[in-house]
């Protein structure tokens, strides 16, 4: 192995590359087909999830009991589990557009077998009746569709009932890294970036030798990558390499997953920086709202106070009862 993927895969060990090829290229489905419980928050630290937990707590603590609660674009049932984690009795169901199998795909999180997941359900188009549920949720979910669409469907939420949205504000933290990962993905994956070097490199039409140069020449130019994006590469590849010495066929296999699921990875990006709504946005939606029957009581920006530090902006928070 070269000495520059040594170094990498010390530096920034991953698990190992998925050698199963990717079927289903959506990079919703991809993203939730892994561990992963949140999507979209700056830091993941304890802090992140309590102030998010929080929300959740307080809209929780103002609901009945029983209520039948949907969740919007719920993703790996991030929403749900903070809901029962306040109110254990929730009747909760929640849709995602992706194929989502939270319980198969999450592990420790038990609440989330309580849960009546709804996969490949788009929330423009709900099967539910009107006025079915008290109460509907969502956590970065509902800003990706058209929201104009998105309003007529709160037909399922009954008189009285309310929401609660976490939505993308365009200047939060989510929101800055996004640019440069973009960048570094495009780099990766061009013609002349290093995923096609390696292709080369199986196939034998460039030596190992050049494939060292061009991961050289590629760590000397991007001198910032991030270890989520780069430095996760930079470590699979270099189990590409390893697998190649045993099997050519299932080398290719791994490599050719890597680079759908870094296109799909592009794509969740671009949607997610096209989601994002600045102040007129935000406010050309609650007017939206309005217009369907809906009292906005909160739509504010959500900040994360930390300790002698500037406030972090993570989202925009909206509060809403149906009249």
């Amino acid at each position: 192995m070269p000495t520059w993927l040594q170094g990498q895969h010390r530096q920034k060990p991953v698990k190992q590359a998925n050698e199963q090829p990717t079927v289903n290229s959506d990079p919703w489905t991809i993203y939730w087909q892994e561990n992963r419980l949140d999507s979209c928050v700056p830091t993941y630290s304890e802090k992140d999830s309590r102030h998010i937990a929080d929300f959740w707590q307080m809209f929780a603590d103002n609901l009945a009991e029983d209520a039948s609660v949907l969740d919007l674009a719920t993703g790996n049932g991030t929403v749900p589990v903070a809901l029962l984690n306040a109110v254990p009795t929730l009747r909760i169901s929640a849709v995602d557009k992706a194929d989502i199998a939270p319980p198969r795909f999450v592990r420790n999180q038990p609440l989330l077998g309580a849960v009546n997941f709804f996969p490949g359900v788009d929330l423009l188009a709900l099967p539910f009746e009107s006025g079915e549920f008290d109460a509907i949720t969502s956590q970065f979910g509902i800003e990706y569709a058209p929201l104009e669409q998105a309003c007529r469907q709160l037909r399922v939420l009954r008189k009285n009932g309310t929401l609660a949205f976490l939505m993308h504000h365009s200047d939060s933290e989510v929101l800055q890294p996004v640019p440069a990962k973009l960048g570094e993905i495009a780099r990766l994956t061009a013609s002349d970036g290093l995923l096609s070097a390696v292709e080369r490199c199986l196939d034998g039409e460039s030596s190992p030798k050049q494939l060292e140069q061009i991961g050289e020449a590629y760590l000397a130019e991007n001198a910032n990558n991030s270890a989520l994006v780069s430095g996760q590469i930079f470590s699979a590849v270099g189990q590409v390499l390893e697998v190649a010495r045993q099997d050519l066929r299932r080398a290719r296999d791994v490599l050719a997953n890597m680079t759908i699921r870094l296109g799909a990875e592009s794509r969740r990006l671009q949607q997610l920086q096209r989601a994002a709504l600045d102040a007129d946005g935000m406010s050309r939606f609650t007017r939206m709202l309005e217009g369907y029957g809906i009292d906005v009581a909160l739509a504010a920006p959500l900040y994360i106070e930390e300790d002698d530090q500037e406030p972090m902006l993570i989202a925009w928070q909206l509060l809403g009862r149906k009249i």
